[in-house]
């Protein structure tokens, strides 16, 4: 499922034969937020009369240029629907099957957005963790570095696809990462706070900011979807009459 670019934005699409041309992996980030793919905006979790909850079937796939920001974001749902954050009779077992049944394959970001703002709430443009593999671009190809037991197993699946970096690459690789922190440091000198920005928004709440936001909202939802880190749902009885 890469991200081809289009009208400037990255959008995830199912991998089909004719598309491999199309594949775009140092852009920015794509629009879907990764928890779209292990939290879907409506599921079934349940029958009556069912003594165990209903068994949904999830493919093995592959998603493909995952940004350093939807893997911190991936982080926040992870610890909810895994049991971490509230405890383990809170797991959610659709979430976890999805995400055992999924590989991610990140990707360095070469060329940071004017609206990046990563490297302000202590992330990187590229990826430390939360990957199974990650590519970062070279002239001669992809540095690939092993993050999971997943990604080295794929690797060792199909070694004949690789090979031993050598320190030029590794050495130009650490030199576009260099660059894009630059670039990111340069767009937002501006917006630079003496305390991180979690403090900022805590310490908020009562800013008439909010305020003039809210007035605007149509409670669509719409936002709970997009918004990488939000884990708001809802659970409803439905009723269904067969005739």
């Amino acid at each position: 499922m890469p991200p081809p670019a289009e009208r400037g934005f990255s959008f995830y699409e199912k991998m089909t034969e004719d598309k491999i041309g199309k594949i775009v992996i140092e852009m920015k980030r794509a629009i879907h937020p990764l928890k779209s793919f292990f939290t879907p905006a409506q599921r079934k979790v349940g029958e009556y009369f069912s003594s165990s909850t209903l068994q949904q079937e999830q493919e093995e796939r592959i998603i493909l240029g995952a940004k350093s920001c939807d893997l911190n974001a991936l982080k926040i749902s992870d610890s909810v629907y895994s049991g971490e954050k509230f405890g383990k009779e809170y797991k959610d077992p659709f979430y976890i099957e999805a995400r055992k049944r999924t590989l991610i394959i990140s990707s360095d970001c070469v060329s940071p957005d004017e609206n990046c703002f990563c490297n302000l709430v202590g992330s990187k443009p590229f990826p430390e963790e939360g990957f199974d593999l990650n590519f970062s671009f070279v002239e001669e190809g992809f540095v690939v570095q092993i993050g999971s037991e997943k990604g080295e197993s794929l690797i060792k699946e199909y070694d004949a696809f690789f090979s031993s970096a050598s320190q030029e690459m590794i050495r130009k690789m650490e030199k576009r990462r260099e660059k894009s922190i630059k670039l990111l440091e340069k767009s937002n000198r501006e917006f630079k706070t003496g305390v991180p920005y979690r403090e900022v928004v805590k310490d908020s709440y009562d800013s008439p900011v909010w305020k003039e936001h809210s007035e605007s909202c149509v409670d669509c939802g719409g936002c709970n979807h997009i918004c990488p880190t939000c884990r708001c749902f809802l659970l409803a009885d439905r009723r269904y009459c067969q005739k």
